[in-house]
């Protein structure tokens, strides 16, 4: 039998996509034969996204819906959430329908032998020029100051749950999802990374390019570099301590 495994499904006023992602994540987890759960975690829809998936719940019974009055990031979100996971494995899926259920089948198929399953973006023709560079620049430089060779420190991934039970989130945005990416890939022991389909054209208003994202970003950067000179600081004490002895 398979482990068990939730799709938590981030959302924020998606009234147009969110059955088409839940359609794609319950297609998904026909294949998976063990016990599954899907929960959209809400994040202060003030659209009909709530009701949508309230609507969804009453045909598919493992569907749930997780929500705050409030938007208070994708970070809160996770934070929220979970804790309240009680599967062997949990997987990101972005609620603007721009992961393909290619994708979603690919990430649930690999999980098995693995502790983590992180998703990149090879082809992103869907995203503006400057989109492509500023995720490239941020990808080179995550991996340069945090010596975490990921490949796309903001996929999307499959995570056993046993390796998040000390996780919380500083970001509250989409800086949250390097920061899990981050976490998992000093504690897993067995760690894949493959390719995904990226399908949506980035809208001209996307918040993956405000100022706000911009300065989370820093703010994360800034915390591994403290993050990386600590720890390299500690085994020099360390050396220097059995050296002495």
């Amino acid at each position: 039998m398979d482990s068990s495994v939730s799709l938590l499904i981030f959302a924020f006023n998606e009234e147009k996509n969110i059955r088409q992602v839940i359609a794609n994540c319950v297609s998904a987890l026909t294949a998976v034969d063990s016990r599954v759960k899907i929960i959209v975690a809400d994040d202060g829809s003030y659209d009909s996204t709530p009701e949508i998936v309230t609507e969804l719940s009453e045909e598919i019974p493992y569907l749930s819906l997780s929500r705050v009055n409030e938007n208070a990031g994708l970070g809160s979100s996770l934070a929220r959430c979970i804790p309240e996971i009680d599967t062997d494995f949990f997987m990101t899926v972005p609620g603007d329908n721009d992961f393909s259920l290619d994708s979603i089948c690919d990430l649930l198929s690999s999980r098995e032998g693995f502790d983590a399953v992180i998703g990149y973006y090879e082809d992103m023709s869907g995203r503006s020029t400057s989109r492509k560079f500023l995720s490239r620049l941020f990808s080179a430089i995550v991996a340069t100051v945090s010596g975490q060779k990921l490949i796309y420190p903001n996929g999307p991934g499959v995570y056993r749950c046993a390796l998040l039970t000390d996780f919380v989130p500083k970001s509250a945005g989409f800086a949250s999802i390097a920061e899990l990416n981050l976490f998992v890939s000093k504690r897993a022991s067995r760690l894949k990374q493959i390719q995904l389909q990226y399908l949506r054209t980035e809208s001209a208003d996307s918040k993956s390019l405000s100022l706000e994202t911009a300065v989370e970003v820093a703010q994360l950067l800034v915390r591994i570099v403290a993050t990386r000179a600590l720890s390299i600081l500690r085994g020099c004490g360390q050396r220097s301590h059995n050296s002495g002895s």
